[in-house]
């Protein structure tokens, strides 16, 4: 179904006649009016407007043709190549109506915000460092949820114009890439996205060389700079087979290959005591090498976001942006704090290891470690 431009095309058109610029891609063109209004600016080289229906490629053909605009079809980017200094897009944004017919001119999914994401988890792969998307939504489609995706996408917001009308608020935004995401694009990084927000990073995943990667960005609200430290650390390690592995850094930020496991936590409460004890021995033939490094990691007597346990049941110990050189390091005692936790009711043996957590941290020595561990082996 294609309809006849109304308000929200006319407001989206309003700011392509003056922002649109360079090479254009006009997404879901429906009736063609907005490739259309590109053209009419001196900075737009050419426009390419697609849209999955193909009656509406064939009405945008026949009522706005221009020597600019070249039509295709695609559901969203699927038959696109290339990168654009300008996309323009004005989805469906209505929540479906599930006692009518589907239209993919008027449906914006379950909520009416899911087209709209699919377009945004996709687009920073299309769009120049440079470049911007002109976006259109309403209120209805709920402008936090909105919001928060833009964000999550690594791009920036500019509210352009806003105008309300009877039942809702419509808005248009101009959005570019963040730093984050220029800085990842340019390194062939694709399919960016925020997966976490901490006091002190920012973590993005993506696609790098057909595999997932995750990157870590210093967060701006932060006056420490831990990245730095970080990336020395995991370096170091690297050696060791401790910790994430590097695949390129910067200033910054570093980039190491994803981690798909289990919080330690998670993994601890879903499996045997015979598993466990496997995992946490481990676990803690790495804590003991970074003791002999004299490197305190930190955060291990509350590891439950510090420690993954992959598929193949072998743990990963992340995190080191707090991870110091120290005279005598404590991740054993730390960990050994978190064990006895686990074990509240059981006085006897909480002593027990309390004591020989003690001895070890005291004289870190073989002897000391081998007892600490066999007495786990007995009361995990």
């Amino acid at each position: 179904m294609v309809y006849e431009p109304l308000e929200d095309s006319e407001l989206l058109a309003q700011q392509v006649n003056i922002l649109a610029r360079g090479k254009v891609l006009d997404m879901g063109t429906g009736s063609g009016v907005q490739a259309l209004s590109a053209t009419k600016n001196k900075s737009v080289n050419s426009v390419l407007a697609v849209d999955i229906d193909k009656k509406a490629i064939s009405h945008a053909k026949k009522h706005n043709s221009h020597k600019k605009i070249e039509y295709a079809q695609s559901d969203m980017f699927k038959n696109i190549k290339g990168q654009f200094d300008t996309i323009i897009f004005n989805p469906p944004y209505l929540p479906n109506d599930e006692l009518a017919e589907p239209d993919v001119a008027l449906d914006g999914g379950p909520k009416g915000w899911e087209v709209s994401k699919k377009f945004l988890d996709n687009a920073s792969d299309y769009l120049a460092d440079d470049g911007q998307i002109l976006f259109l939504f309403s209120n209805q489609t709920k402008k936090n949820k909105v919001e928060s995706i833009i964000a999550e996408n690594g791009f920036e917001k500019k509210q352009l114009t806003k105008k309300t009308q009877f039942f809702e608020t419509l808005y248009v935004y101009q959005l570019t890439k963040n730093q984050h995401l220029k800085t990842l694009n340019q390194k062939k990084v694709s399919n960016v996205m925020l997966f976490a927000r901490g006091h002190r990073g920012l973590i993005y995943t993506g696609v790098y060389k057909n595999k997932k990667i995750a990157a870590k960005f210093h967060n701006p609200i932060s006056k420490v700079d831990t990245i730095t430290n970080e990336i020395t650390q995991l370096t170091m390690l690297k050696k060791k087979n401790i910790g994430p592995k590097i695949v390129f850094s910067g200033k910054n930020y570093f980039v190491y290959w994803f981690i798909e496991g289990e919080l330690i936590g998670e993994f601890l409460k879903n499996n045997n005591k015979t598993t466990n004890y496997q995992i946490i021995k481990k676990i803690l033939e790495q804590l003991r090498t970074l003791d002999s490094l004299g490197l305190n990691k930190k955060e291990l007597t509350n590891p439950y976001k510090h420690i993954l346990i992959t598929k193949k049941q072998e743990p990963v110990l992340i995190d080191f942006e707090r991870s110091k050189k120290t005279v005598k390091p404590s991740n054993i005692t730390q960990f050994t704090q978190y064990i006895i936790r686990m074990l509240v009711h059981d006085k006897k043996n909480i002593d027990v290891l309390r004591s020989l957590a003690k001895n070890y941290k005291s004289k870190p020595t073989a002897q000391n470690y081998k007892k600490l561990v066999a007495t786990l082996a007995k009361v995990l």
